[in-house]
């Protein structure tokens, strides 16, 4: 009887462990893709916002030679949305603005490869000195490129125009991003009702409203889009200026994203004594370590990160954050997958 009970208690070992590992797998079974963004792709052009022809074809090179595999950004989106299966390696690749130097390299190299793109573009300046015009973005549309919403034109969404209140510039933003939605339309038929964020800016109220709209939108902090990244606040890793560097890309492009409960905004606008606290609460802790998570702010010490209870953490900058643009990154390493990291980033904004 003994022996028997023993086989019983080793059986039911055996079940629980491969239902483990089928729930391991499953974690990881292509709910998440990579989208890398880009602006300029040219040598004469602002560095912040630049990569070289040269840059760009060694990244395209490495996504060719590691077996990712480079998918339509709306498709990306309706198969998170509909809790359909990604390749494990998924990426997206995306361009803010529309810049006319795309036609001299970047695109005709993605054309080449056949891989899908997606280009953000303010209606406009479209035709304007540095800018696309519409027969070429037309053309690239008709050859399968996305075109998607980048507000009229490149204004700041959430700081007013000198003489304006709050209110009257909210409301000019957002008759301003309907435009855009209709021009786009009007020109390549296309209507996604994605947005990206100029300068990846944004507050509460208005990620409230493109909600309400129906839009989703992406802004310029990090991390692996998945079913835990928030409709309205999609992260994408920018690709070019500083963070061109292809050794430092390849861990990005094999991120994987921490689950976050994805259950309520976060207001990015901070306000006194401008060191918000980010509380990162987690769906399962099974991968990896809450020991191991290392949070960044750039320009500052390390933040503290507080382990509150098994499956949440705080995190709070070490100094005032300064007027502009800041993001607080958090990582760790996955227990599974060696050499690869969770990451998580949160973007905040102190106006003056």
């Amino acid at each position: 009887m003994f022996i028997l009970s023993l086989m019983r208690q080793s059986l039911r070992f055996c079940f629980l462990s491969l239902a483990l590992l089928t729930y391991s797998v499953s974690c990881f079974a292509q709910q998440h893709a990579v989208i890398l963004q880009y602006h300029h792709v040219a040598e004469n052009t602002p560095p912040v916002t630049s990569i070289s022809p040269t840059g760009f074809s060694q990244h395209m090179q490495y996504l060719a030679d590691e077996g990712y595999q480079v998918l339509a950004l709306p498709d990306i989106v309706q198969r998170i949305k509909s809790n359909q299966a990604l390749p494990e390696k998924a990426v997206a690749i995306t361009f803010d603005d529309g810049y006319a130097n795309l036609m001299e390299h970047a695109i005709p190299e993605l054309i080449q490869r056949g891989w899908p793109y997606t280009i953000f573009i303010n209606p406009g300046l479209v035709g304007k000195t540095i800018y696309m015009d519409w027969p070429q973005i037309k053309n690239v549309a008709k050859q399968g490129a996305t075109i998607a919403n980048h507000g009229w034109q490149h204004d700041y969404w959430v700081r007013p125009e000198q003489g304006m209140s709050q209110q009257a510039w909210r409301d000019k933003v957002e008759q301003q991003i309907l435009t855009a939605e209709q021009e786009i339309a009007k020109q390549t038929g296309q209507r996604h009702k994605m947005v990206a964020y100029p300068y990846g800016e944004y507050d509460l109220s208005l990620a409230n409203w493109l909600e309400e709209q129906g839009f989703i939108a992406f802004g310029q902090h990090s991390g692996p889009m998945s079913r835990y990244s928030h409709w309205q606040s999609l992260p994408r890793f920018p690709a070019n200026g500083i963070y061109a560097n292809l050794n430092t890309l390849k861990t990005k492009l094999a991120s994987l994203p921490f689950p976050v409960k994805a259950t309520r905004y976060i207001e990015p606008v901070v306000k006194q004594p401008f060191k918000p606290v980010l509380d990162i609460e987690f769906e399962q802790v099974q991968d990896f370590s809450l020991q191991q998570i290392n949070c960044f702010v750039a320009g500052q010490d390390k933040p503290k990160v507080t382990i509150v209870n098994t499956k949440h953490i705080q995190v709070q900058a070490s100094q005032s954050l300064t007027e502009g643009r800041h993001r607080y990154n958090c990582t760790a390493p996955s227990r599974a997958k060696p050499g690869q990291y969770y990451w998580f980033s949160q973007p905040w904004l102190r106006v003056p």
